[in-house]
């Protein structure tokens, strides 16, 4: 497999993605509708990691409010006006698509944000 790379995510790669999902958050599980609503409420955050012309991974991102995660499994309604940061909700690889500097070359698509905030999941 060559080295991943990141382009736009699509409604139509939605499919897929939660095949990834399925795959890679065994004990994370999330419904069909939140990623969909993610890349409806914002498509410019959202991405697709393609190796051999296959998609292999995803992120979703959005804008947020800073040390206020959203809750796993849940449904937005829309991005805060008072949102400061872009929140990384997600990002997965399948295991053959791992260790090839895909990451590394994600940042790239998140150039002119003033602020990127990660969680870690708390149960």
């Amino acid at each position: 497999m060559i080295r991943a790379g990141w382009r736009p995510l699509t409604a139509a790669d939605l499919d897929r993605l939660n095949e990834i999902a399925d795959a890679v958050h065994l004990d994370f599980p999330e419904r069909a509708e939140v990623p969909a609503e993610r890349l409806r409420l914002f498509p410019a955050g959202c991405f697709a990691a393609i190796a051999d012309d296959r998609m292999v991974g995803y992120a979703v991102t959005h804008p947020w409010i800073d040390r206020r995660p959203p809750a796993l499994d849940s449904l937005l309604g829309a991005i805060p006006g008072d949102a400061d940061c872009l929140y990384i909700h997600d990002v997965a690889l399948l295991p053959a698509a791992r260790g090839r500097g895909s990451p590394d070359s994600l940042w790239g698509c998140w150039t002119g944000w003033p602020a990127i905030m990660a969680c870690r999941v708390w149960h």
